[in-house]
């Protein structure tokens, strides 16, 4: 994930911190004991830096779900109090203050100034690794946020989701902040399930092999690659599979321990596919006795680079199998390891002559040279336990399985949404951002990037203070007096306006305020006449929308662009038509209709030309 604050920062919500567990958040906001952080999932790209061993202090909180909420305390040691968990589907309140607007606030009142506001926030299943949460913002203007931290969309999995759902129909979606971990055309890989069933069939294969005396030279060893959180599913169809434990290192017992929820399924019934595997009892699925089991997790990273390229470690490998012969435990690291205070499985181990790591992964098919060697193979000598060099047979598999979306997935989720703006939070730099703001460009709804432009406008007017034209008024304000009028009558009369390039006298003749008939309820204030006519909309028009929507600029806004979006269409049918010759009036009649059309367009619809050229321009 992108160190950058805009992948951590929610808009319009102040104090909400999504996975900013590094710089200046822990340094800074962490201190506000009201700020909101949450951690998505326990994955060390998201918790970065939070200090572990109980030397996080907080005052904030961090909000996360059950699965994360016991990893947090129990792995990462992090004080119980600071920690909030929230099961999936279950919404709650964040309450925060507004910041001041320095242009028109009054210094000396800005405590009455700051109001109130709050944001409704739910956790839903990402689909990615035990715990790991998509984070819905429902905000009070109505906007729906959605941040996915890692995930792998699945449509039948995420249409579930009751509030996200509702503010898809609502069409409330506003920002969503991707996982753009495979964000290319390139990355298309295999559905999770067919990618379970791919590596837990070889393995079975590959040990039904092994003789029934589990002393025998003869004996296949199978590595499966894993992080410290992730791939869970495919070790329990393994497991299951082969009817055996699998092995794994003291540090993952004990996440796997956290993770189990009261038999809580990993791997959901999606598409059909029937693999559904429960953690209800994680001791019997795995194993720290090595006598017991012919599958091993081992770390990522062990039996090969991907980056950038794929490299196997045939030796890394081998060394392993050696120091099986030899009684060592295998190496525990980081990704998976033991505490030094583990005590260390005693059971001897029988030699292994062939092994077959397997490395599940969405790179897999990212490039060529990785297609070329999916599956690498290179026999290596090894010292035996006699002091003589045996040779094993070494293979290493990749597997296309990725625990995040793919491209084409990505592109479905962010079409399921439609939101207004995409925010990558997975990108190299500025540039690689913007690349990847416009593979989904097609698939935002535009219309409301331009709603939202204008509302900023609007704001803007609204916040401001009154006009001081005294020739202006509505309903509510006072009435100029006679004399004032008559002086401006006999200034406008005497003196031409130096501003209108035809040089006409301008004369006032009468001010009238505007019958009640014609007015809504609240009086149409002038100002959002005038500013719906900067904007481009005819004034006749920005009244009567305005009245009809009672004042409310951003109602009226919304009416206008319907409108100007319908005009546009009758337009381009028009000049369609002319060119077409619908009519069959003949050429001279097709010039002249296509004449017409053209005068409409600049004439009738001047709000529909000017809005629509605007925003070619800003793309």
């Amino acid at each position: 994930m992108n160190s950058s604050d805009a992948c951590h920062v929610v808009e319009g919500c102040p104090g909400v911190y999504i996975d900013a567990f590094q710089g200046h958040f822990l340094r800074q906001k962490s201190k506000n004991p009201n700020a909101l952080f949450i951690l998505s999932h326990y994955h060390g790209d998201h918790y970065q830096q939070l200090p572990r061993n109980f030397k996080y202090q907080g005052p904030a909180s961090i909000h996360c779900t059950p699965i994360t909420a016991r990893l947090l305390k129990e792995i990462h040691e992090v004080p119980s109090h600071l920690v909030v968990s929230h099961p999936y589907g279950a919404t709650f309140d964040y309450e925060f203050q507004l910041p001041v607007d320095s242009k028109t606030a009054d210094t000396s009142n800005s405590h009455k100034e700051r109001r109130q506001d709050k944001v409704k926030v739910t956790f839903y299943d990402a689909h990615h690794c035990p715990g790991a949460c998509i984070i819905v913002l429902e905000l009070s203007n109505g906007n729906v946020h959605v941040h996915t931290g890692d995930m792998r969309y699945n449509a039948s999995l995420f249409r579930t989701f009751p509030r996200l759902r509702i503010a898809v129909e609502k069409n409330k979606i506003d920002c969503v902040y991707l996982d753009t971990t495979y964000s290319h055309p390139k990355h298309d890989f295999l559905p999770q399930e067919v990618a379970i069933d791919t590596i837990a069939s070889q393995t079975q294969a590959l040990l039904a092999k092994n003789s029934s005396d589990r002393h025998s030279n003869s004996r296949t060893l199978v590595m499966l690659s894993c992080y410290s959180i992730g791939k869970e599913k495919v070790l329990l169809e393994s497991s299951r599979r082969c009817n055996q434990p699998v092995y794994v290192s003291a540090k993952k017992l004990r996440m796997l321990q956290c993770i189990d929820n009261n038999g809580e399924t990993f791997v959901s019934k999606e598409d059909g596919h029937s693999i559904s595997v429960s953690a209800n009892e994680p001791t019997s699925t795995y194993t720290r006795d090595l006598s017991t089991s012919d599958i091993h997790v081992i770390p990522m990273g062990l039996a090969g680079e991907m980056w950038p390229f794929f490299r196997p470690n045939f030796q890394k490998i081998a060394k392993y199998v050696q120091d099986l012969d030899f009684g060592i435990v295998p190496p525990e690291t980081e990704m998976g390891g033991a505490s030094p205070n583990d005590a260390a499985p005693t059971s001897k181990r029988s030699s292994y002559d062939k092994v077959v790591a397997f490395i599940p992964t969405g790179w897999a098919n990212a490039s060529n040279w990785n297609k070329k060697n999916a599956i690498s193979i290179k026999d290596v000598v090894i010292e035996s336990i006699h002091g003589t060099p045996r040779t094993i047979h070494v293979e290493v598999r990749l597997v296309s399985y990725s625990e995040h979306s793919s491209f084409s997935e990505l592109q479905a989720f962010v079409q399921y949404l439609r939101p207004r703006t995409v925010i990558p939070t997975v990108f190299s730099n500025e540039v690689d951002s913007q690349k990847i703001v416009t593979r989904f460009q097609h698939l935002l709804d535009h219309t409301k990037a331009q709603k939202a432009f204008f509302r900023t406008m609007v704001s803007k007017v609204d916040n401001a203070p009154p006009a001081q034209d005294e020739y202006m008024t509505t309903n509510n304000e006072k009435k100029p007096s006679d004399d004032s009028i008559v002086k401006h009558q006999q200034f406008c009369n005497t003196s031409p306006c130096q501003h209108d390039t035809d040089n006409d006298n301008v004369e006032i003749t009468q001010i009238r305020s505007v019958p009640a008939s014609e007015e809504s309820p609240g009086n149409i204030t002038l100002s959002h006449v005038d500013t719906l006519v900067t904007m481009g909309f005819p004034e006749q028009e920005a009244r009567r929308c305005l009245f009809q929507c009672s004042n409310n600029m951003s109602m009226a806004i919304d009416s206008l662009l319907g409108a100007c979006s319908v005009q546009s269409a009758e337009i381009h049918r028009t000049c369609r038509d002319a060119v077409n010759g619908t009519d069959q009036r003949g050429k001279s009649q097709k010039a002249e209709a296509f004449g017409a059309g053209k005068r409409k367009r600049s004439t009738e619809c001047t709000q529909g030309t000017q809005i629509t050229d605007f925003f070619q321009v800003k793309r």
